[in-house]
């Protein structure tokens, strides 16, 4: 009996240890499993904050419009933006527009910009046919310009053009104000053909030729101006700084103001 209860005793005396030992340390069976939990939690809440800290992808549906990419000029060379500032519009102010004293000279403005082939100009009709006796003329060029480009301005006077060439010339100007010169032969496109191509082939856009071998030398210099295109271009005429046109013996027939519009100015021909 003794030796039965003295196993009891020691299987109690067992169980009281393991009670004890319980006791001291409550969680000590269960702690493996407890980690894992309290592990998980930890992660999963570390994930969440690493998500919630992210920014949000920006919506498919919802996406910035691309940068309209420029494209150059197939005639010009110069660049194509379609901003209406980018185009400089030019004010001419004739002072003197005397020949020899008793005469009056028939003036053209040439333009010419660095970027443009050798050969090309602008040639704009200033006091001649339907605009004899005017003092000021107006247009937008067809072309843009970046900053630091040059543009180069002659007057020109045309005695040296038979009168043929000289009326196809401004029947070829009632279009949109002026002529193209490329190589020597004078072209009369469309304005917006012309500000806007939507063809790569030179031909297709200055169409056919109204006067051929057209050269400088159908004309007399009657002055000079070079203009250094800036940043920005001024928005209005009375914001532009005076461009004298000097001729060889210093004197300042014209002068001009150049400037970018930021609403595209179409030339209008009234017939008057």
């Amino acid at each position: 009996m003794k030796s039965l209860l003295s196993g009891q005793d020691d299987r109690i005396a067992g169980s009281s240890v393991d009670t004890a030992n319980d006791a001291t340390f409550p969680f000590q069976n269960e702690r493996p499993a407890s980690m894992k939990r309290f592990l998980v939690v930890l992660l999963i809440g570390a994930v969440g904050s690493s998500i919630g800290c992210r920014p949000k992808p920006a919506s498919t549906s919802q996406e910035e419009p691309k940068a309209e990419v420029a494209v150059t000029h197939p005639v010009f060379h110069t660049s194509i933006s379609h901003q209406s500032n980018q185009r400089p519009a030019v004010l001419v102010n004739l002072r003197d527009t005397s020949e020899d004293y008793f005469f009056t000279a028939e003036l053209y403005l040439s333009v010419q910009s660095s970027r443009f082939p050798n050969g090309t100009r602008i040639l704009m009709p200033l006091n001649v046919g339907d605009f004899a006796g005017c003092q000021k003329r107006f247009v937008q060029l067809p072309f843009e310009v970046e900053q630091d480009d040059t543009i180069v301005f002659e007057l020109l006077d045309d005695d040296r053009l038979s009168a043929e060439q000289e009326e196809l010339i401004l029947d070829g100007c009632r279009a949109c104000g002026f002529c193209v010169v490329v190589a020597g032969e004078c072209y009369a496109p469309g304005s917006s053909q012309l500000t806007a191509p939507v063809s790569a082939v030179c031909s297709e856009i200055l169409g056919e030729v109204i006067v051929s071998d057209i050269r400088q030398h159908g004309f007399e210099n009657f002055g000079t101006a070079q203009y250094i295109v800036p940043r920005y271009l001024p928005e209005q005429p009375h914001s532009a700084n005076q461009l004298d046109i000097i001729s060889r013996s210093n004197y300042a027939p014209a002068s001009l103001q150049v400037y970018g519009p930021n609403t595209a100015v179409d030339f209008v021909y009234d017939g008057t």
